[in-house]
């Protein structure tokens, strides 16, 4: 089991999809929620056309293809889970030998690919197996200012069943301007996108009125995509970046007022004016 910790915007989902396209591993992705179930994380008997029917959970199906092929199972976000559901993960991490298996019921035919196997029991008493070298597990969690998460606050049995924890760390300058080029292709874009970036994190520790959170590097390259595809459009690079900002970063980076839902004028006044004030006239784009 790998924990990838770090604040939102650093690519530790992207990270574990990436592993799994390169190793050819199948993928199963089990984003947390807190209003997920233990049958929404395991699998439950629902309503259907034809009657009530099993339907797996993205546990369940991590179980059923790892016991046929290579498997990586990305438990997204895991700490915005509700702790009971996460206890499963705990009995279903304790890989057990054949001999094992066998001794608690589980059937030869279902065993098969390995001297130890990862057990799950489903909550109508059977159980799923699998090889252990067939499932790789993978949780993230955020550290930032949407999400003060931290590997301890895991259940100290769950956390001693977790064999490496990578830290993520948000992109230096240099990186993140060669990060923002790649994806931009033009220098002027790359800059005034980084320079955005600058402007809505200076402004979380300005007073008046605050941002709810600062653009991060994948709300940049989200910017920065929008950018380029209304100046390929023909849009003057000023015109399309103020454009793209107001749909793709203000959304994300301003409150709503309560009632009406509508971005609150202030914030985004504000986010605008700096904008204007302090990138696209020091870039010469405006």
């Amino acid at each position: 089991m790998a924990l990838l910790v770090g604040p939102p915007g650093t690519f530790k989902t992207e990270t574990s999809k990436q592993v799994a396209v390169e190793q050819g591993l199948h993928l199963v992705i089990a984003k947390g929620s807190p209003g997920v179930e233990d049958r929404d994380f395991i699998g439950a008997v629902y309503p259907t056309a034809n009657g009530p029917a099993w339907v797996d959970g993205p546990i369940s199906r991590a179980f059923l293809m790892a016991a046929k092929a290579p498997t990586l199972l990305l438990i997204d976000e895991v700490l915005r889970y509700l702790p009971e559901t996460l206890n499963v993960l705990i009995g279903a991490l304790d890989a057990i030998s054949t001999a094992e298996a066998l001794a608690v019921g589980i059937p030869q035919d279902m065993l098969s690919g390995g001297e130890r196997h990862y057990l799950l029991p489903l909550p109508n008493g059977e159980h799923l197996a699998c090889p252990v070298q067939n499932l790789t597990w993978v949780m993230t969690t955020n550290l930032g200012q949407d999400h003060l998460q931290t590997a301890d606050r895991l259940d100290g049995a769950l956390l001693s069943r977790i064999d490496l924890t990578l830290e993520y760390r948000e992109a230096d300058e240099q990186t993140a301007r060669a990060l923002y080029l790649q994806v931009a292709g033009d220098e002027r874009i790359a800059d005034v996108a980084f320079e955005a970036e600058l402007v809505t994190r200076q402004a979380m520790s300005t007073p008046g009125a605050l941002p709810l959170r600062a653009l991060d590097a994948r709300k940049t390259i989200a910017l920065i995509k929008e950018v380029r595809t209304l100046v390929d459009e023909g849009e003057e690079l000023a015109v399309a970046f103020l454009e793209a900002f107001e749909t793709v970063a203000l959304p994300y980076c301003c409150p709503r007022d309560p009632h009406t839902g509508a971005l609150e004028e202030a914030v985004k006044e504000a986010l605008l004016g700096t904008l204007r004030e302090q990138v696209l006239n020091e870039l010469q784009v405006a």
